[in-house]
């Protein structure tokens, strides 16, 4: 089952996608449906991700191919202790929704804590890093679009 399952603010988020897509793909022929299997999704685990600390397991819920105007639609699990570094969105906006453990937002310099059903976004020339303080992971849906 997906770390996201049951989350009604992700459902949300992902009924956004899901509109979005369509509505860019009107064309496409009629009754044609994409349904992405989880075996076939995408998996990796990057190493002090933007120089972050420790590892974070990523699992790309759509590929590139069909991301149109989004750079990133994924679930990250971050081990106790790791983090994302601290970097900028200059020309994109990153959504991150927590969906299960704790963890401290630097948000243009200022931490902040976060757990399970909070929302951080960060676009527009705005900094941000994550960093997962919780004994357990840090998992979250991460959603960068192009402005």
């Amino acid at each position: 089952m997906p770390i996201w399952a049951g989350s009604r603010l992700s459902l949300r988020l992902l009924s956004v996608m899901v509109m979005r897509y369509y509505n860019e793909n009107r064309n496409r022929v009629k009754g044609e449906i994409m349904v992405i299997q989880r075996k076939n999704m995408k998996t990796e685990t990057k190493e002090c991700l933007r120089d972050g600390k420790g590892r974070v397991s990523m699992v790309h819920l759509t590929p590139a191919e069909v991301r149109r105007h989004t750079k990133l639609f994924a679930e990250l699990s971050l081990e106790s202790g790791a983090s994302i570094g601290y970097h900028d969105h200059p020309h994109d906006i990153e959504y991150f929704v927590i969906l299960h453990g704790t963890g401290i937002v630097n948000d243009n310099g200022v931490e902040m804590p976060v757990k399970k059903g909070d929302v951080v976004i960060t676009g527009n020339g705005s900094y941000h890093g994550i960093t997962n303080n919780g004994q357990g992971t840090l998992d979250m849906l991460a959603l960068i679009l192009d402005l």
